[in-house]
């Protein structure tokens, strides 16, 4: 399955010129929880994400976000925006700009997201790397057996 969330990961940072994409999800049954990607694509010197759990995701002001609003978030500039990422994301990572999509079960819960992550601000995140993250978002949904719904950008 890794594999293959990966394929999905490796199309999306082409798509999106992201630095680094990664799936957080929680499944038991396969070990995995939102506190660490359960799949990761990494594009020039981005640093991997797999092994920091030291956040507690789910209190994530993003996180938060994505829960109540259901829907694609966009960061263009993550130094002067109102939903700030966790500081370790911004400062040990050097994420400066990224989207995230929620994956939601049947029952509506959050279960994880797509995280598209940039070192350096994107001249823009427009209509088209939206559009690959919600293409990404369906794709992964169908993987993990979710409701392949496209969310709102």
């Amino acid at each position: 399955m890794e594999k293959q969330l990966e394929a999905v990961l490796a199309g999306l940072a082409k798509a999106t010129g992201a630095d680094r994409c990664t799936v957080r999800f929680d499944d038991p049954e396969r070990g995995w929880t939102v506190q660490l990607p359960c799949a990761e694509v990494i594009v020039g010197n981005a640093k991997s994400l797999k092994q920091e759990g030291s956040v507690n995701q789910r209190a994530a002001t993003t996180v938060k976000w994505l829960e109540a609003n259901r829907r694609i978030l966009v960061q263009p500039d993550l130094a002067n925006t109102d939903t700030p990422a966790p500081a370790a994301l911004v400062q040990a990572y050097g994420v400066r700009a990224q989207m995230l999509s929620p994956l939601f079960c049947e029952d509506g819960y959050l279960q994880g997201w797509i995280s598209v992550h940039y070192l350096n601000r994107p001249d823009s995140l427009g209509k088209a790397e939206v559009t690959a993250l919600q293409e990404a978002t369906v794709a992964i949904s169908r993987l993990l057996g979710l409701p392949a719904i496209a969310p709102d950008g």
